[in-house]
């Protein structure tokens, strides 16, 4: 038997969730949640979602939540849900930060499965009318736990990323934003420092940035306000990573015109050699 999906933002990655969603074999329906009339709308239009609706009631029928909105909002969408989802339902969320999430879930009634995810996919355009049934293919979908999580609902949500085409990884809640904040949150920021630094204005140094320079700091055009929220969230991980990058550069700083500086890029070469 078919079941009802319910997706709370139908944003790029939301949209492309209800894509994919209503392409498989598991879920008849899609319903999408939002506060914005024209956006739901749009993301009708996109058949992204097969219906939608601004009250959270409409969550009634949902077998399965996926809330896409941003991380700074869903504590709060947390506590408004709970009263409409009926027992059984499976929450999960696309969330880039994940334990003050996880420990938020709290406020969902018993009877109501939380286990947070973090899909590693997106693209720099913005908006449903971006969105790509096919996004998730060949990508990374962390699946977060807390502590006595049910089995069951686990086992359901690493499911669901699979479908979509991920990988699944499993980790704790605080495994995770530690492990973010140095491979992804702490590489934006310093990109964005390096434009800071680099740019500042000097219409000069524009004219002559190389490949290098545009391929190394690509990320910091993301959205600013998305980024913020993020830092916000994991303030102490990404602090913790910033400083070391910064005691990083100091070691290529003091060594600089040494033959100390040789096997420092060295290592650094061999590591990043190994990527793909």
């Amino acid at each position: 038997m078919k079941k009802t999906a319910a997706v709370i933002g139908t944003g790029l990655i939301g949209g492309s969730i209800g894509k994919a969603l209503l392409a498989g074999r598991s879920y008849s329906r899609v319903i999408g949640i939002g506060r914005n009339r024209a956006k739901l709308r749009l993301a009708l239009k996109e058949k992204a979602v097969s219906s939608w609706s601004t009250d959270y009631s409409a969550l009634k029928e949902a077998d399965l939540v996926i809330v896409c909105t941003p991380v700074v909002h869903i504590e709060n969408i947390f506590a408004k849900i709970g009263p409409s989802l009926k027992p059984g339902c499976i929450v999960t969320d696309a969330g880039s930060t994940k334990e003050r999430i996880v420990k938020s879930s709290a406020k969902l009634p018993k009877g109501v499965f939380f286990v947070g995810s973090h899909p590693i996919a997106g693209s720099h355009k913005r908006g449903v009318g971006n969105a790509d049934g096919r996004m998730f293919f060949g990508t990374l979908c962390i699946v977060t736990a807390a502590k006595g999580a049910n089995s069951k609902a686990v086992n359901s949500v690493a499911s669901l990323w699979k479908s979509l085409g991920c990988r699944v990884m499993f980790m704790s809640p605080s495994e995770h934003d530690r492990t973010l904040a140095l491979t992804s949150h702490v590489p934006h920021f310093t990109a964005s420092a390096l434009v800071l630094a680099v740019l500042n204005g000097d219409k000069k140094r524009e004219r002559v940035l190389g490949k290098g320079f545009l391929d190394t700091t690509r990320i910091a055009a993301g959205s600013p306000e998305l980024w913020c929220e993020i830092a916000s969230s994991n303030r102490k991980n990404i602090a913790l990573g910033i400083d070391k990058v910064i005691s990083a550069l100091r070691k290529i700083k003091k060594n600089a015109g040494s033959r100390k500086l040789l096997p420092l890029l060295a290592k650094a070469s061999k590591l990043r050699g190994k990527l793909k």
